[in-house]
């Protein structure tokens, strides 16, 4: 299957724990063919300040955490990118340009 037989699908943005839509996307192209292989969504002026208030909100539970459960969260991270390295590899850019 090629990159021009694969659907099109949106990619919205996680803000504040919900998905959203932007008012613009912008187009994802195969860096191999050029085809499009989707749209991202792009948050605005309005997202980004939902965005800085949502952060401000969670910051007194953040603080809260131990620097071990921290750090938990973080390994937790790590390990999904780390499982994930070859998918996303190869979901930016050339293979030979992403290692």
């Amino acid at each position: 299957m090629t990159a021009a037989t694969l659907p099109s699908r949106t990619y919205p943005f996680l803000l504040g724990g919900e998905l959203r839509n932007g008012a613009d996307s912008v187009s994802i192209r195969s860096p191999y063919s050029g085809d499009l292989i989707g749209r991202a969504e792009l948050a605005g002026p309005s997202d980004v300040a939902a965005a800085l208030d949502a952060a401000v909100a969670a910051a007194p539970a953040a603080a809260a955490l131990p620097s071990h459960a921290r750090a938990a969260v973080l390994d937790r991270i790590g390990a999904g990118v780390a499982e994930r390295r070859e998918s996303l590899a190869h979901s930016s850019r050339p293979r030979r340009e992403s290692r």
